[in-house]
C-alpha cells in the first residue's frame, strides 16, 4: 500500500490455511493460472523485441525431448492451449510427448505453461 509520505507498506488479512492459521507477510500463495496472464504479456514483449516468433518451434529455443510432433510446438500453441500436451503429469521423469498434433484442437494444458 502506498502511503501519503510515499512510503510503501503492506498488511495481511486473512489465512494462510483455511479457518486455522492465519496469514503473514511471509505467506507463501500459490498463484497457479493467474501467473498465465502476465507469462502471456511477457512472451508478447519478447516477440515484439524479436527475440522469438510466436509460429517458430520453441523446441529452436530451449532442450526438448526428440519426438518429432513435441518438437513442432510453438508458443502460440502454447499460448492457445492447443499444443497437445497433457494437462499435468504426476513425476518430472515421465516423457513430456504431445497427445495430438499441435494446432488441431483446444485442450487446457497447464504443462504448456509449467514446462
Amino acid at each position: 500500500m502506498l502511503e501519503g509520505s510515499g512510503a510503501i507498506s503492506s498488511d495481511v488479512v486473512g489465512y494462510a490455511k483455511a479457518d486455522t492459521v492465519l496469514a503473514t507477510p511471509e505467506t507463501l500463495f500459490e498463484a497457479a493460472s493467474l501467473s498465465k496472464v502476465v507469462l502471456a504479456v511477457a512472451v508478447h514483449d519478447i516477440v515484439r523485441e524479436g527475440l522469438i516468433d510466436l509460429d517458430r518451434p520453441v523446441a529452436e529455443h530451449v532442450a526438448f525431448i526428440d519426438d518429432g510432433v513435441t518438437r513442432s510446438i510453438t508458443p502460440r500453441y502454447l499460448l492457445s492451449h492447443s499444443s497437445g500436451l497433457p494437462d499435468w503429469r504426476d513425476e518430472a521423469s515421465e516423457p513430456l510427448t504431445s497427445e495430438f498434433a499441435p494446432g488441431i484442437r483446444f485442450r487446457y494444458a497447464a504443462l504448456a505453461w509449467l514446462e
